[in-house]
């Protein structure tokens, strides 16, 4: 096709991100244009677009520079929010909205030119799944959209404004519970608990007790059954 693009899609194996990736590649490559998912940097790459996602470490410039552009998409109103796990710190914060923001990576952490901003908005109901559901997603949506603008010549950026906020990554230890606090007060730290990697836990005495939470329909849930008790 005219104007046909290179894309590279770069996410870590087996992360979360990854199901979405190969729908972001599918999608780029539904469009006419050429795309490729990789979970390592590979020094020979080169192309028109990378896209970087869910990736956990800065990307070198001497790699960026075999690209016309390197995107990154975020889940905090940049320059607010910069650092690790931005969609965590706002569910634990009360926030039903979450801004995201797209833009190009550079050498400092989060501080490129921002080309297009969105948000994904929950019902305060949803565990780690369905919100990283909701992100990946709106994240796809948007470098489908960047990929527009691209097509088009029509890639526009604006540099952040406003002093810079930062979140620090966070750790298993995180995720303990109050065993004097209600389930209710601690809920938005249930949702976004990992099962397998950072599961919930408290303390009480020398004991651990560690704890799994999962969403149930209520309509299949056998919690919810009118039957007597055994």
């Amino acid at each position: 096709m005219e104007n046909q693009l290179e894309c590279l899609v770069l996410t870590p194996r087996d992360g979360w991100f990854e199901t979405y990736a190969h729908m972001l590649c599918e999608s780029i490559r539904s469009r006419g244009h050429l795309a490729s998912l990789s979970s390592e940097i590979d020094p020979d790459s080169s192309g028109d677009i990378c896209f970087i996602l869910s990736w956990e470490s800065l990307i070198r410039g001497e790699f960026r520079a075999k690209f016309d552009h390197s995107i990154v998409v975020h889940a905090s109103e940049l320059p607010q929010g910069r650092g690790w796990s931005p969609l965590t710190w706002q569910v634990l914060e009360g926030k039903m909205e979450i801004p995201l923001t797209l833009f190009e990576a550079v050498d400092e952490v989060d501080a490129g030119l921002v080309y297009l901003r969105s948000t994904i908005r929950t019902s305060g109901l949803e565990l780690l799944d369905q919100l990283r559901d909701l992100l990946g997603n709106e994240i796809v949506r948007m470098c489908l959209e960047f990929m527009l603008m691209a097509e088009k010549h029509q890639v526009l950026g604006e540099q952040q404004e406003g002093t810079p906020t930062f979140y620090r990554r966070r750790s298993p230890s995180d995720s303990e519970l109050n065993p004097d606090m209600t389930i209710r007060d601690q809920f938005n730290l249930l949702r976004v608990v990992d099962n397998d990697r950072y599961p919930a836990f408290f303390k009480i005495g020398d004991a651990v007790y560690e704890l799994h939470i999962l969403r149930r329909d209520t309509a299949t849930s056998p919690l919810s059954s009118t039957g007597g008790s055994k």
